[in-house]
C-alpha cells in the first residue's frame, strides 16, 4: 500500500502509472492544491486525501513516494526514516547538502531511501551500458550529453537547471561508467535569462579516470523533449538510440516529432522503476536497484560544485565526505 506526496504533473504521473500496474496500489495521497489531490485521489480508485504528516504516520501505507517541491523533500524524507518506511524521492534529494547528510545518518544501516533517477532503469540507458562494457568502444574518452525541455516549469529559476535538471546528467554518468565527478565547469552564453532561470547551460565534468565529459542543459527549446548520449572511445563510438518517431513528409517538408516531455520520452522507465521498487518490498527488501540516499547525495554535491563553477567562471571541485 502506497502513499503519494505531491500531485503535480509528475505525481499525477506516477498514480497513473502505479494505478496500472499490479502488486501495489496508492491508497492516500496529499497536495495543498485542493483541486488536484481531489483529481490524484479519483485517479487512485478513492485513495484518501491527507496531510503529509497523516499519510506517512498512517497504518495502512506501507511505503511512501516524495514527489513534492524540492524545498519539502529533506523534512519528508527524514519523516519516512522515523516513521521506518521505505521510501522513494524524486530528485533531487534535498537542497542542502546538510540536509542529505542527515538523511544518509538515518538511513545508516538501513538502506530505507531510493532516489528517483529513472534514466537507470531506461531500456535506452540499459543497452547503452551493455554494450560500453561489452568494450564495443573501446576505453571511453570523451562523452556528450544533451537534455532539452520544450519549455521549463515555471517554478525553476536561477541555477535550477543545475540543482533540479543536470543532476540526472551527473548520476546516469556514474551509473553508466563507474566513476566519480572529480571536477567540473559550467558556463552560460549570452542573453540566457529566461524567466528568472539561467539557461541554457553547458557543462564540463572530468572523472577519476580522466574521461571528459560536456552536457547540454536546455530548458526552453520549443520543439519537444530532446534527451541524448554519446560516448567516443578508444575503439570506436556508441550513440544512444533514438525513439522511434513518425516520420511526416509535406510539402513545407520533412518532419520527425519529438515526446512532449519527460513524462513521454521515460513511461517506460517510470514503469519499470516502480515494478522493480514494488517487488523489492514484496520480496522483503528495503529498497529496489535504484539509486540510493549516497547516489542522491552525490548529486547533490556535483550540483553544488556546478553552481559554485557557474559563479566563479571556473573549475570547481567536487568534494565528498568520508564519514557523515
Amino acid at each position: 500500500m502506497i502513499g503519494i506526496i505531491g500531485s503535480g504533473v509528475m505525481g499525477m504521473s506516477h498514480v497513473a502509472t502505479l494505478t496500472g500496474l499490479g502488486g501495489a496500489k496508492v491508497v492516500a495521497v496529499s497536495d495543498p492544491d485542493a483541486v488536484r489531490v481531489a483529481q490524484a485521489a479519483a485517479l487512485a480508485g478513492g485513495a484518501k486525501v491527507l496531510s503529509p504528516e497523516a499519510l506517512i504516520a498512517d497504518p495502512s501505507v506501507d511505503a511512501v513516494i516524495v514527489v513534492s517541491p524540492d524545498a519539502k523533500h529533506a523534512e519528508q524524507v527524514l519523516a519516512c526514516l522515523a516513521a521506518g518506511k521505505p521510501v522513494l524521492c524524486e530528485k533531487p534529494l534535498a537542497t542542502s547538502l546538510a540536509d542529505g547528510a542527515a538523511i544518509l545518518r538515518a538511513d545508516a544501516g538501513r538502506g530505507l531511501v531510493q532516489v528517483g533517477y529513472m534514466r537507470r532503469f531506461d531500456p535506452d540507458y540499459v543497452d547503452l551500458k551493455q554494450h560500453l562494457q561489452a568494450g564495443g568502444a573501446g576505453d571511453p574518452l570523451l562523452i556528450r550529453m544533451i537534455h532539452r525541455n520544450a519549455t521549463a516549469p515555471a517554478f525553476m529559476v536561477g541555477t535550477q537547471g543545475i540543482t533540479n535538471s543536470m543532476v540526472h546528467e551527473f548520476d546516469i554518468l556514474r551509473w553508466l561508467i563507474g566513476e566519480e565527478i572529480l571536477r567540473i565547469r559550467v558556463q552560460t552564453p549570452r542573453a540566457a535569462k529566461q524567466g528568472g532561470l539561467i539557461d541554457p547551460l553547458l557543462a564540463v565534468a572530468e572523472t577519476a579516470s580522466g574521461i571528459l565529459v560536456e552536457m547540454e542543459n536546455s530548458g526552453n527549446v520549443r520543439y519537444g523533449y530532446d534527451i541524448r548520449t554519446e560516448i567516443l572511445g578508444s575503439a570506436g563510438a556508441l550513440m544512444m538510440a533514438a525513439r522511434p518517431a513518425t516520420r511526416r513528409q509535406t510539402a513545407a517538408g520533412e518532419v520527425i516529432s519529438h515526446p512532449a516531455d519527460f513524462t513521454q520520452r521515460f513511461a517506460d522507465a517510470y514503469r519499470i522503476q516502480f515494478q522493480d521498487w514494488i517487488a523489492a518490498l514484496a520480496a522483503g527488501k528495503t529498497k529496489g536497484a535504484g539509486s540510493n540516499a549516497w547516489d542522491g547525495y552525490v548529486a547533490m554535491a556535483v550540483a553544488e560544485a556546478g553552481v559554485a563553477a557557474l559563479q566563479s567562471g571556473d573549475w570547481a571541485d567536487v568534494s565528498l565526505p568520508t564519514q557523515f
